[in-house]
Order: structure tokens, then C-alpha cells, then sequence
């Protein structure tokens, strides 16, 4: 498995609001580079072809806003590159 430990959901914007109180609220941005989806595919599909020539790209669907066909949301412009 390759993850991408800077960017995603781990690229850490975001935080609370109200905090400990009825009305919080947590926002959580998710970040896809270019540049980044680039370097991780370069990585896995270099790996692939040291191992089982294969790759396989997943998402969350829990992790990811409604699908949008045009590729609009950050996990949309991942699977484009790929």
C-alpha cells in the first residue's frame, strides 16, 4: 500500500469551533496537488514494477464529499490523474 501522508486529509486545515459546546462545528479541508497525486503514482507505479505489476487506486467513500462526475472535489482530481 502507498499513502500520501502530506496532503488528503492528513495536510491538516481545519479545526473547531465552539468547542465543548452543543454547537460545535469541525471543518476539515481535504488538499490534492497535482504535484503530489504526480510524485505518489510515480512512486507506486515504480514499485509495481519491482513487485506484482500492479496498481490499484482507491478512496474512502466515507472520506469523500458526493461523487462528482466532473472531478471537481479533491478525490475527483486524483482519479483524473490516474
Amino acid at each position: 500500500m502507498v499513502r500520501e501522508n502530506n496532503e488528503g486529509s492528513t495536510s491538516n486545515i481545519g479545526g473547531r469551533l465552539y468547542e465543548g459546546t452543543d454547537d460545535e462545528i469541525a471543518v476539515q479541508q481535504t488538499v490534492f496537488t497535482k504535484r503530489g497525486v504526480n510524485r505518489v503514482l510515480k512512486f507506486a507505479f515504480d514499485l509495481a514494477r519491482k513487485r506484482k505489476k500492479h496498481v490499484t487506486s482507491a478512496t474512502s467513500p466515507t472520506a469523500s464529499s458526493t461523487p462528482c462526475p466532473s472531478g471537481t472535489n479533491a478525490s475527483g482530481n486524483r482519479r483524473r490523474i490516474f
